[in-house]
């Protein structure tokens, strides 16, 4: 619980950090469009204010995408851990179990040379070997279930933040036409911004939720691969 509580403090001191530098970059940035707009001709200002801005937004698309690796990362290697531990939990539960039974069959037979006492002892000796068999592979599968289930929630949430930071850079994009642009050339830039936006946006949840399939059906390619 400690632990969990101090990754979550570092990640609210590591997002509240990541905030303030998007904060400063956004500042160079109107510096810039302040300072190059004047003299750019009126074809190219909105050019010119996607090229500024592009730099950025790619930059924070690349740290989003790289935040959800490390995310899935995160969780892959508690998930093990948690596995592993109640494995070992089981494994050892089940060891007393094989003692106690071999211990009571023993108590059972004096004679413990009589061939039909060790016959009875391999039995159950099989027996337990086919149990902890059964243990491995329910392990197994339930690791196997845990990590897919990870990556398919860290999959869909990726897509989602992505689709949402773009909404938020198209909206900036509109924004500096409305703060920067000539007023004779606002209006038709703000139409013109609208009806691109609207197709870039769906270009880009369409290429996005294309991505996320693709990764699925990797891992899961991948996956079958190792078990043949």
């Amino acid at each position: 619980l400690l632990q969990q509580q101090t990754e979550a403090q570092m990640g609210k001191q590591q997002k509240e950090k990541q905030e303030m530098r998007d904060m400063v970059a956004k500042k160079a940035d109107e510096h810039i469009l302040e300072k190059a707009l004047p003299s750019v001709p009126e074809s190219k200002v909105s050019e010119t204010i996607e090229a500024v801005l592009s730099r950025r937004h790619e930059k924070q698309m690349a740290e989003l995408v790289m935040s959800f690796l490390s995310e899935k990362a995160r969780r892959m290697k508690a998930a093990l851990e948690q596995c592993l531990m109640t494995k070992t939990q089981k494994v050892k539960d089940w060891r007393e179990k094989c003692d106690s039974e071999l211990h009571s069959l023993k108590k059972q037979e004096m004679n413990q040379e009589d061939p039909a006492f060790k016959k009875r002892v391999q039995q159950l000796q099989q027996q337990h070997q086919r149990e902890l068999l059964l243990l491995e592979q329910d392990a197994t599968a339930s690791q196997s279930r845990e990590e897919d289930e990870i990556r398919r929630h860290m999959e869909t949430e990726q897509a989602k933040a992505q689709i949402e930071l773009r909404e938020q850079q198209l909206l900036e994009i509109r924004e500096a036409y409305g703060k920067f642009a000539p007023k004779d050339m606002f209006s038709k830039m703000q139409q013109e911004a609208a009806e691109s936006e609207a197709k870039e946006l769906e270009e880009f949840k369409i290429k996005t939720e294309k991505e996320k399939e693709a990764r699925i059906k990797r891992i899961q390619e991948e996956k079958l691969r190792m078990e043949e």
